[in-house]
């Protein structure tokens, strides 16, 4: 058996700052090295593809945002996409780790993140877009995106409307189907009510 360990937030729980997102994860299972660490990025909706693939299904087969990292476990390899995607009510990041470079782009669309550690501790919080070096800026201090590179620039912003895209999309799906079933519901009802007169 797997057996995994996680948490759903950071350290700043209601923010798509790195606080807020980056987490620890625990995995121990048949084929998995001990003590072995992997510093490849992945997300919560990765998990379940992966947890599929572990229990010989396939994870690709299911409708799932995420992607498996299950071969990278069992391999040793470095798991997990170049890019991930973070969102918390109307904010969205994405992260893209390429090669020696980890960067960040934020998108604050809703209100400004909770104040975290006693002060200001973001100082570029709830500026509407946000571009940070997560090798030389971990604590994401500095807004660079005013003077970066524009081509990475452009790269990130589609990396996160494409990924914005195919949310809204799956949400819209979403909906169609809660309205499925509330017309089925309410003829449910509509015959239970029908067969109790009687």
């Amino acid at each position: 058996p797997y057996v995994l360990f996680t948490s759903d937030h950071g350290a700043l729980k209601d923010s798509v700052h790195d606080l807020g997102t980056r987490t620890f994860l625990f995995i121990r299972g048949p084929g998995i090295a001990p003590n072995s660490v992997n510093a490849g990025l992945v997300s919560n909706a990765d998990y379940a593809p992966t947890f599929l693939d572990l229990a010989g299904l396939d994870g690709r087969a299911y409708d799932a945002d995420g992607a498996s990292f299950a071969r990278a476990l069992l391999s040793g390899a470095q798991a997990g996409p170049t890019a991930v995607y973070s969102e918390f009510y109307s904010d969205r990041a994405v992260y893209l780790a390429d090669g020696a470079s980890f960067w960040k782009l934020l998108r604050a669309v809703g209100k400004k993140y909770q104040r975290a550690m006693g002060g200001d501790y973001y100082p570029h919080d709830g500026e509407s877009l946000q571009l940070y070096d997560l090798v030389n800026d971990p604590a994401e201090q500095t807004n660079l995106v005013a003077t970066a590179d524009a081509a990475l620039l452009a790269d990130l912003v589609a990396r996160l409307e494409a990924r914005e895209k195919k949310v809204n999309e799956g949400l819209r799906r979403i909906e169609v189907h809660r309205k499925r079933l509330r017309r089925a519901a309410a003829e449910v009802l509509k015959k239970e009510r029908a067969v109790q007169k009687l």
